[in-house]
């Protein structure tokens, strides 16, 4: 990765910590921890709706590589996604560095994928948001 790129990754890594506190400034918490079901839901919808990385989907626009990403809420979702898939039909890569797995999947295939995701995450209490990678 070009030092450039490190550098706006750097930067955008900032400015995303910098919302993230101030959403929970805004929700009157000092970590989401504090939240539970409902409120929690709101919350993490709150940042994905309004934050947008510039680069989000630039990790995967050298290599070529095509897949739906998911990000696990919380470090315990991300733990029941690994055991889910241990006992599920789907392949997944963990990247530790940005925190995802990537379903490589073709991009005709996404919406469906993401559907089957939601419905089996949803079952195992297991909270996560998608974004296609192309």
């Amino acid at each position: 990765m070009k030092t450039s790129h490190i550098i706006k990754r750097l930067k955008e890594d900032t400015e995303y910590q910098e919302f993230f506190k101030n959403a929970m400034k805004k929700f009157g918490i000092s970590s989401p921890a504090e939240l539970s079901g409902e409120k929690k839901k709101d919350f993490f919808n709150y940042v994905d709706n309004n934050y947008s990385a510039k680069t989000e989907s630039f990790l995967y626009e050298e290599s070529g590589e095509s897949g739906l990403m998911v990000f696990g809420r919380s470090t315990i979702d991300n733990n029941k996604i690994q055991k889910w898939l241990d006992t599920s039909n789907y392949t997944a890569e963990w990247n530790a560095r940005e925190g995802y797995w990537l379903f490589p999947e073709d991009e005709d295939s996404y919406d469906e994928l993401e559907m089957e995701l939601d419905k089996a995450f949803t079952r195992a209490g297991i909270n996560a948001r998608f974004e296609g990678v192309f």
